[in-house]
């Protein structure tokens, strides 16, 4: 698999994040834990979902 590094590189690519509502408890921590990620590599927090 293909990593992707985003240091000094502006990310450009749309990225939708899909979270279900059954087991909200634990599906809340993980949808934290992708938005925490991807600020990391460089996305924008204004944009995403």
């Amino acid at each position: 698999m293909r990593r992707f590094n985003a240091k000094n590189k502006k990310v450009t690519f749309p990225v939708a994040l899909v979270v279900s509502r059954f087991n909200e408890e634990v599906t809340s921590k993980l949808l934290e834990g992708a938005h925490a990620r991807l600020q990391e590599l460089g996305f924008d927090e204004g944009k995403l979902p």
